[in-house]
């Protein structure tokens, strides 16, 4: 299919806009949303830091003003008590002294005085802001309902501790009560407390924030006393389940950042915590899809000037590719041309272009000279069958009349392939033989063998030719081992297919052997000669006497002994030897730590039978 310059430019520059501008876009997205989230974190932290100095400042306050209202009170009823007292003449100034405290600070409802019996709390007398509850047309008495509503004993104070409870009732009588010991008797006990009624909406005002920002302050079991959100705040609910104040409940560091994702998965927070000295937890969060949504904009509106940008450059893209269309589609029949084995032209002739495109074709030229010469040694080293060893015959390094190396020769054999020829159709046959040498062939490459050639089912490969590695008898045998796994696998794929398994013989010998090219003017092959590979040949027909896939000689396994599990598997005659052959078989690696690992499969050992030309002498 023939695809135009204009859709060929259109897709280079689409590409390179997607690989710039895209990833940059990515990219910026990524460093902003980083900064953003950074920044959201650090104002969380900064916001649950300050709210919490806030809310000290006016807990403290409201407790310090509480115990100044206790005094008096204690003052007052310890004059009527005892009117000797020294301080009982100040009594009238007392009073006066706490009606201006209540006067001035119209969110502080009421003041209670209580002094401890037997570990109980008796109250002793309540200060209340009688104007407010005019107003809501209540009076004091409603305290104590609360307080037994709520099942206020005020137990923590007496034990010595500070106590803070949010005791909303409704809408309009909403309040935080607190209290916190007054004095305590010789024993170091609380003996005197004080108990301050104070409404949340004076609390709830320094968490007001702008945006999506969310600010609460929770006791740290999870009681809320109050929330940037005042329908939290009248609902009461407990926080002791949230992801932020369970942090701060099992992490002593004092303030610290959490990011957490909500239980139904559609959205994260980040947050941070500040612990008090009261026991409070303040939390500030913020919605990490609301931090994050102006750079989502941005992110579309860059897509969107991308894309305008896209359009603009095609249309530069149609009138540029007009200038150069003629002379590439020039170039283009020419190169049809030069498929055809046609070279006598010149490109110049007929494009005359002073630009690029005329240099261009000028070095068109010059590469159809190359391709000439080019086609010339081609025609030369299609004389060679087996291109395995091309480079090294272009490099020179393969002499014509060949060198005496040292090698392992590997020979491999498909059992019963006669037999099996005549059982099934030419198709089947090159089928099944492609199959397996391609499985097999990988082997030998990877393992840096050359196959030397395939003698109908069966194949010659050579390690130590043209170049040796070193170690060309280890890389053999393990070759050897690779391939007696892998057709065990073939034999699995091929049982499942309900096709006859593969069974074969490999014989492996190293010795001196001739390396070079043979043949004539007309044919040449690269090859290796010699009794090496003769002697190699016979060792692989010896694995049907002796029952086993793999023979090696001894002089390979002199070589290998102590990388592979050897077992000497007998002595056998052959055509053209006067000495019998020693040959082993091989039975798995050696690792370095002695270890051994057996190698065996299905169509490793099988019984053994008569081998031509082999006779069993031990």
């Amino acid at each position: 299919m023939k695809i135009s310059i204009f859709i060929k430019l259109t897709l280079v520059i689409i590409g390179i806009l997607v690989i710039t501008v895209f990833p940059i876009t990515q990219k910026s997205t990524m460093i902003f949303e980083t900064s953003a989230r950074r920044s959201a974190e650090d104002l969380n932290l900064s916001y649950s830091s300050n709210k919490s100095q806030e809310f000290e400042g006016l807990f403290i306050n409201t407790i310090d003003k509480a115990k100044t209202v206790g005094s008096f009170m204690l003052k007052e009823i310890q004059a009527q008590v005892n009117p000797f007292l020294p301080f009982a003449d100040s009594a009238a100034q007392d009073t006066q002294a706490i009606e201006d405290i209540l006067r001035l600070d119209k969110d502080l409802w009421a003041i209670e005085l209580y002094h401890v019996e037997n570990n109980s709390a008796v109250l002793l007398k309540r200060q209340a802001q009688e104007a407010k509850f005019k107003e809501l047309k209540i009076d004091s008495t409603f305290i104590e309902k609360i307080k037994k509503k709520e099942g206020l004993t005020f137990s923590d104070v007496v034990a010595g501790e500070f106590f803070i409870q949010n005791i909303i009732q409704d809408k309009d009588l909403r309040l935080v009560v607190m209290a916190a010991p007054l004095s305590n008797n010789p024993q170091g006990q609380t003996d005197y407390f004080v108990v301050s009624y104070l409404d949340i909406r004076k609390v709830q005002s320094i968490l007001l924030t702008q945006g999506q920002r969310r600010l609460f302050v929770a006791k740290l079991d999870g009681q809320l006393i109050a929330h940037s959100d005042d329908k939290i705040t009248l609902s009461r609910t407990n926080f002791k389940d949230h992801p932020t104040v369970l942090k701060a409940i099992s992490d002593p560091t004092p303030k610290k950042q959490v990011r957490y994702e909500t239980q139904d998965k559609k959205d994260v927070y980040l947050s941070a915590y500040t612990k008090s000295s009261l026991n409070l937890v303040f939390v500030s969060e913020v919605s990490e899809r609301s931090v994050l949504l102006p750079i989502k904009q941005v992110k579309r509106q860059s897509i969107y000037i991308a894309g305008l940008l896209i359009s603009f450059m095609l249309l530069v893209i149609f009138f540029f590719s007009v200038s150069i269309t003629n002379p590439i589609e020039i170039l283009s029949e020419l190169t049809k041309q030069i498929k055809k084995g046609q070279f006598d032209f010149k490109a110049q002739n007929q494009i005359r272009s002073k630009d690029e495109v005329g240099e261009l074709a000028a070095a068109f030229d010059e590469m159809v000279d190359g391709l000439r010469e080019r086609d010339k040694v081609k025609t030369l080293f299609s004389k060679f069958h087996g291109s395995s060893v091309a480079e090294e015959m272009i490099q020179g390094e393969i002499g014509v009349k060949g060198a005496n190396k040292e090698i392992t020769v590997f020979f491999s054999d498909v059992r019963g392939f006669t037999a099996f020829s005549e059982g099934h159709s030419p198709e089947e046959v090159v089928e099944m033989l492609n199959e397996y040498f391609g499985i097999m062939v990988r082997i030998i490459n990877a393992n840096h063998g050359i196959v030397d050639k395939f003698i109908g089912d069966a194949i010659m490969a050579v390690w130590g030719a043209p170049k040796s590695t070193g170690q060309d008898s280890y890389w053999c045998i393990k070759a050897s081992l690779e391939m007696r796994t892998a057709l065990a696998e073939l034999n699995n794929v091929r049982n499942g297919r309900g096709q006859t398994p593969i069974m074969i013989g490999m014989g492996v010998h190293s010795g001196k052997a001739i390396s070079g090219t043979i043949g004539s003017d007309e044919r040449m092959e690269y090859t290796v000669i010699g009794d090496t590979v003769n002697q190699t040949s016979r060792i692989e027909a010896s694995t049907k006497a002796f029952g086993t896939d793999l023979l090696i000689s001894h002089e390979t396994a002199e070589q290998i002994k102590h990388k592979f599990h050897l077992e000497f598997a007998g002595a056998a005659e052959v055509k053209g030897k006067t000495e019998p052959l020693r040959m082993y078989k091989v039975k798995g690696y050696i690792t370095e730590s002695g270890e051994i690992i057996e190698v065996k499969t299905p169509y490793s050992d099988y019984e053994k039978g008569d081998a031509d030309k082999v006779k069993v002498v031990a």
